[in-house]
């Protein structure tokens, strides 16, 4: 305690020596060691020397002048959408197409398969084989659960060979035509449009795939681009689920459409542009879209749980609608996790509970998330 007593009353008086020794310092007044500072009234000298004499002299601070930023404008809340949740700037939308761009690169090289090609009389050869190659990229993407060995059946016609393409289809298939009136009904409305399908296997077993492309259909038309890994996308559907009807229709239409656009992406700096338009589509092909509130989404999906009259899935909206929504699904539970989801289905499952299973939430809570992502996808493509 006297220890610390001592050195208190020390500094007490080192303090009162200094401030002392300050009083009497000014502007010119004699220092010895250059560059040392002291303060005196409030005011600080540093030790110079000027014409041979080491003198004080008064340090004057020069305030700095604050540098403004410049204003950064805020984003008005169409743009914040844009920013936010936009194609890979926005964070789910980003983990989905790295999942399953990621997972593609992991697949082995095709090391060769075998492929019937059908062709009508006036068909494009060369059409037909990019069309191939496009496909390829769907069968190197699911050959996990469609092999190698899987002999491919593919039926290309021109629109011109319609009567060709129904006879040809019925000879191949004559146990499954059932669909056939109301493809050949929208193949006559336009020849412009293209279609294509996954239609189960041949009467050999084969998988059968069909493609119809339109007038003016070119190998990188917007659409077409992605159709052969779309429909490799069905036909790994029914194999991992057992019957893909036993899902949702809007993901059975959406995870091929989704897939088929991102497996043909053809990297990073086309995905944004390309998935924009594919969303856009929805302007012109259901344009009551862009008019649902949350509420009316969530009814949207509710009526197209299952599949409509014909086994068919739309057209109003299920494809790219049910493609922002699995979007979101691969975005938060990756490939592998919609992969457990329809092998789920496959084990008998009901889809529902399948669904919770895998996304970790409610049926319902998850609906709800997703009705949310697909309307800020909606701001994002400009649909308005």
């Amino acid at each position: 305690m006297r220890f610390r007593l001592v050195a208190i009353a020390n500094f007490t008086i080192l303090i009162a020596f200094n401030q002392s020794a300050e009083a009497a310092i000014k502007s010119g007044t004699a220092c010895k060691a250059v560059g040392k500072s002291v303060t005196s009234n409030g005011k600080t000298y540093i030790c110079t020397k000027s014409a041979g004499e080491k003198i004080y002299k008064v340090v004057v601070k020069v305030a700095k002048k604050p540098v403004e930023k410049p204003a950064v404008p805020q984003p008005t809340k169409s743009e914040e959408a844009k920013v936010t949740f936009g194609g890979l700037s926005g964070e789910i939308s980003q983990k989905a197409y790295e999942s399953l761009t990621s997972y593609l690169s992991k697949q082995a090289p095709l090391t060769g398969s075998t492929v019937f090609m059908d062709l009508s009389p006036l068909a494009s050869e060369t059409l037909s084989q990019s069309t191939l190659l496009d496909m390829e990229q769907g069968f190197r993407f699911w050959q996990a659960f469609t092999p190698v060995s899987t002999k491919i059946h593919m039926v290309f016609a021109d629109r011109e060979d319609l009567k060709w393409f129904e006879t040809r289809m019925i000879q191949i298939q004559p146990e499954n035509v059932s669909w056939l009136p109301r493809i050949l009904s929208l193949a006559r409305e336009s020849n412009e449009a293209a279609y294509a399908g996954a239609n189960g296997r041949d009467s050999q077993g084969n998988a059968l795939f069909f493609y119809l492309p339109g007038k003016f259909t070119k190998a990188d038309s917007p659409g077409w681009l992605g159709v052969g890994p779309h429909e490799w996308t069905h036909f790994a559907q029914n194999v991992m689920s057992n019957d893909i009807r036993n899902a949702p229709c809007w993901f059975k239409e959406g995870q091929a459409t989704y897939y088929g656009n991102a497996i043909s992406s053809g990297g990073k700096s086309k995905w944004d542009s390309m998935w924009k338009q594919q969303i856009g589509t929805l302007n012109s092909d259901f344009p009551d879209f862009k008019r649902f509130s949350e509420k009316q989404l969530l009814q949207w999906f509710k009526a197209h749980e299952l599949n409509m009259p014909n086994n068919v899935c739309g057209p109003d909206g299920a494809f790219m609608i049910g493609g922002m929504a699995t979007e979101y699904l691969v975005g938060t539970i990756g490939v592998e996790g919609v992969n457990n989801f329809m092998l789920q289905i496959g084990k008998g499952i009901d889809w529902k509970i399948a669904f919770a299973e895998v996304t970790g939430k409610s049926y319902e809570a998850e609906m709800e998330a997703i009705v949310k992502f697909v309307i800020q996808q909606r701001e994002w493509a400009e649909i308005t």
